[in-house]
């Protein structure tokens, strides 16, 4: 079966343990290829730093902090991120009327 997947620049990429090893890198290289990042690791001021290095290159970034081992912590994420898209989703419908 062959998958067809979007450019990254096309997609809005969710990055657990964004603030060091594998989920760093792959963030800045998300983030360069154009792809949109919701980004969450436990360090706070890890996340807003790498957020404004991401944002003031370009890209675009946004940031919750959560310990996605705490359940409680990963539905409070969730929410953030479902309504962070349907505030876009609002927006977008604004600005073409």
């Amino acid at each position: 079966m062959k998958v067809n997947l979007k450019p990254l620049k096309h997609q809005v990429i969710v990055i657990t343990g964004a603030t060091s090893g594998i989920g760093l890198v792959t963030s800045r290289m998300a983030a360069r290829k154009g792809a949109r990042l919701f980004l969450t690791a436990r360090d706070e001021a890890g996340l807003r730093m790498l957020c404004e290095e991401i944002n003031s290159d370009g890209g675009e970034a946004d940031y919750h902090p959560c310990d996605v081992g705490k359940f409680d912590e990963l539905k409070s994420y969730r929410r953030f991120i479902l309504l962070r898209r349907l505030l876009e989703l609002f927006y977008m419908r604004l600005s073409t009327r």
